[in-house]
């Protein structure tokens, strides 16, 4: 029976052995989840852990259980409280948002904290409680989130800014103007950040309505990477801050206008140029990356289908799911794997009653590689394979 809005945190601890070591020893599927509707969570992680949001019954407990060695038993790291918007960067570091107050604080609504090797320290006293979703770096030391709270006492009042949590402790307001920012995330170091927001970025005091992808390298004013009449929303990057993927219903490649359709895009920091990944009718939604032997991964899904594209080799691969629809589908695991979560039932046949989690060997269960290139502009940012 499928259980309604109820979901505990889980931690997934890839192992230390680099992920070719574990292609030959995996089954090609392995489940991740076996209960509830679960969902992956919006920031892939760059190695090592991720973290999945599972049915927990009355409460929202976080745990966490090691990807190769028992995956099915879990270690309790927080049993109260509603906790949700896992980030995790590497298998020491998770970051969280949470109502449980653990530490007694007293602080209201929605906090965030974090897990450094085990010690967990509560990184926002926010007191408008809207502290949520954050993203973090591999050391742990840089945590950024967004917040209505104006925490800096830099924020136009009302607005839901992003901020960063620097390696001092001190909070910098990483967002700037009207609008509403969110999602936002970083590379492996926690230099760069790449977050969604309306502001105008030609008048601070003007909300558009509309999001676009904005950049920041830390000590650097942000600016906007799109300018469609579309938004363009859930940003990722690759874990060398080199690549940037999202998705937009903009037109980017001809004037910008609004489709209504979302396609998948990329983004080359270093020669400003996009790569539109996705041409499809039906839409494709939640994009991740990942640099694996000199080529960037891109996993997404396209009307319930999970799709990956290899950016450099110019090749989409579908992993085909027997039955049922793939909500959501990750890469971050190394070369050989993917996380996604599906109604299919992958270990048995037919459907499930809500989205499990499951973990592909692409090794032993190869991808199919279907038509469909990028297209480029206004030029080709990385080179091609010859």
């Amino acid at each position: 029976m499928r259980i309604s809005c109820t979901l505990a945190l889980a931690v997934v601890l890839l192992g230390t052995g680099p992920a070719f070591a574990h292609h030959t020893a995996t089954p090609p599927i392995v489940r991740l989840t076996s209960s509830g509707d679960v969902a992956l969570p919006r920031v892939p992680p760059f190695g090592g852990m991720m973290a999945l949001v599972l049915d927990g019954g009355a409460s929202h407990p976080l745990v966490s259980l090691k990807l190769f060695d028992h995956p099915d038993v879990h270690t309790t790291l927080s049993s109260n409280g509603t906790n949700s918007n896992p980030s995790v960067a590497t298998s020491r570091v998770v970051a969280w948002d949470s109502d449980a107050d653990p530490f007694a604080s007293g602080d209201p609504g929605r906090q965030i904290y974090l897990a450094t090797s085990g010690l967990v320290i509560q990184v926002t006293h926010d007191p408008s409680g809207t502290s949520v979703n954050p993203a973090v770096n591999a050391r742990g030391n840089r945590v950024v989130f967004q917040s209505a709270g104006n925490l800096t006492g830099t924020a136009v009042p009302g607005s839901q800014q992003i901020y960063l949590r620097n390696v001092d402790g001190s909070f910098l307001q990483v967002s700037t103007g009207a609008g509403t920012s969110a999602n936002a995330t970083m590379n492996r170091l926690g230099g760069r950040i790449v977050y969604q927001s309306t502001s105008d970025p030609l008048d601070a005091s003007h909300d558009t309505g509309i999001a676009q992808v904005w950049l920041v390298n830390l000590g650097t004013p942000p600016r906007p990477v799109t300018a469609g009449q579309g938004a363009s929303v859930n940003p990722a990057i690759s874990a060398d801050g080199r690549l940037v993927v999202f998705e937009s219903t903009a037109d980017l490649a001809h004037g910008g206008a609004d489709t209504g359709t979302p396609q998948i895009f990329a983004y080359d920091v270093l020669s400003g140029n996009f790569a539109q990944i996705t041409d499809d009718a039906v839409g494709c939604t939640g994009p991740s990356t990942r640099k694996d032997s000199g080529d960037w991964r891109i996993a997404f899904t396209c009307g319930g289908e999970g799709y990956y594209y290899n950016l450099r080799a110019d090749r989409r691969y579908h992993v085909q799911i027997p039955a049922g629809d793939v909500a959501r589908m990750t890469t971050g695991f190394g070369f050989y794997f993917l996380t996604l979560s599906t109604t299919a039932n992958l270990l048995g046949t037919g459907t499930t009653p809500g989205h499990e989690v499951y973990l592909v060997n692409l090794y032993k269960r190869p991808a199919t590689v279907v038509p469909g290139a990028a297209t480029w502009f206004p030029a080709r940012g990385i080179r091609a394979f010859r």
